[in-house]
């Protein structure tokens, strides 16, 4: 089967079918994805039925999605099932990761070779830095790499890829980035829970604290969300679909498989990343050359401030590349300030007309354009909280 090492599993474990899509799905993305496939299972003679074998971590698996061999990491987990911890408030939280180290697979074959065993370090530096908060999403990750993976978790329902001890990670020796590898998804399978959020909703190690990145989730998502990118995978995989489903009928001939799931997770993701509530502005004089931008962003999604409409004339701030963050799921909405230079009479006209100007903007990663009104701060107006009541 072109494999050194792997598992088996019976097919329930994965959800039957739909883990062997979900590692097709990644590997049309160039995501490094499992061999997965199911085999008729006979240990000493006895037929023990069909059974799903899993391809492990190793050499082969780099190379056969296209790769230069280099490590692959993994975070520690053997606390996670330690019978001594009582008492644990959810099933997973940061102190988890916090308290799980970094290891490479085939530890032995990395120490042994100085070339591997820096790569290692590298990677395993990159990681750690990253989730002390001392590095971005982009810089230790492939940007475009991890969007995918995210997006194709997404829209396949495979959110259980997205745990932190279920995550691993190819350390490109190429780019010095580290690159997700799909590895237990679980989608679900007929009749079970359809999606309930997206990624940049709930992810433990939030990733999204990094516009660059933001913006290429949001780009993939738009791409991939959409029904004829569905039909035309599921066609592309058809004859090998119907194959593996007569292979698993032989053992379970009452599964069945339309991909309705995925299709009402597109539908479920669009109206998620729908533009609905705008960003809030107010705007205030600071002196004759400058104004003061105080903006609040109600997206799932960081927005950039592209310019000014205002009666008489049009302010372009792309230059000024003022982008606001976006609002952090299940929190109040924070605003952030930006002081940018116009004239005297460009200032008063806007404050002036505020009833009749706009502030335009994009969401990152998109192309409309959106606009919305201002709202004018008093110039001398002092902090209510420092006011007696």
């Amino acid at each position: 089967y072109g494999m050194r090492k792997f598992s088996l599993q019976a097919p329930r474990t994965r959800g039957y079918i739909h883990e062997w899509i979900y590692h097709k799905l990644l590997k049309k993305e160039n995501i490094p994805g499992l061999k997965y496939k199911f085999v008729e299972l006979t240990i000493n003679g006895k037929n023990k039925g069909i059974y799903a074998i899993e391809e492990h971590f190793d050499k082969i698996l780099v190379e056969s999605n296209k790769y230069r061999e280099g490590p692959i990491l993994k975070f520690s987990e053997e606390h996670l099932w330690d019978p001594t911890l009582k008492n644990r408030t959810s099933y997973i939280n940061d102190n988890d990761i916090q308290d799980s180290n970094i290891l490479p697979f085939q530890e032995k074959k990395i120490n042994s070779n100085e070339v591997l065993k820096y790569q290692y370090e590298k990677g395993k530096s990159l990681l750690q830095e990253y989730i002390r908060g001392n590095i971005s999403t982009s810089d230790a990750f492939d940007s475009k790499s991890l969007a995918k993976f995210l997006a194709i978790s997404d829209i396949t329902g495979s959110n259980h890829a997205l745990y932190f001890h279920n995550l691993r990670f190819y350390y490109n020796p190429i780019i010095s980035r580290l690159i997700p590898i799909g590895y237990d998804g679980t989608p679900p399978y007929e009749g079970s829970k359809l999606l309930r959020n997206i990624s940049i909703e709930s992810n433990i190690l939030d990733f999204f604290n990094d516009s660059e990145f933001s913006e290429e989730y949001y780009k993939t998502l738009k791409r991939i969300a959409q029904k004829e990118y569905l039909d035309e995978f599921l066609n592309t995989i058809k004859t090998q679909l119907d194959s593996n489903m007569d292979i698993l009928h032989k053992s379970y001939p009452y599964i069945r498989f339309n991909g309705d799931y995925i299709y009402q997770n597109i539908k479920f993701i669009n109206e998620k990343i729908k533009h609905k509530d705008s960003i809030n502005v107010n705007i205030k004089k600071v002196n004759n050359s400058s104004l003061q931008l105080d903006v609040s962003n109600n997206q799932l999604f960081p927005v950039k401030i592209i310019g000014i409409n205002s009666v008489n004339k049009y302010f372009d701030l792309t230059s000024e590349n003022i982008y606001i963050s976006r609002k952090s799921p299940y929190k109040y909405k924070h605003y952030q300030s930006f002081k940018i230079k116009i004239g005297n009479e460009d200032i008063d006209s806007i404050i002036e007309d505020i009833n009749f100007s706009t502030i335009e903007y994009k969401i990152l990663g998109g192309e409309k354009v959106y606009s919305v009104g201002l709202s004018n701060y008093n110039a001398n107006e002092e902090n209510i909280l420092s006011t007696d009541a």
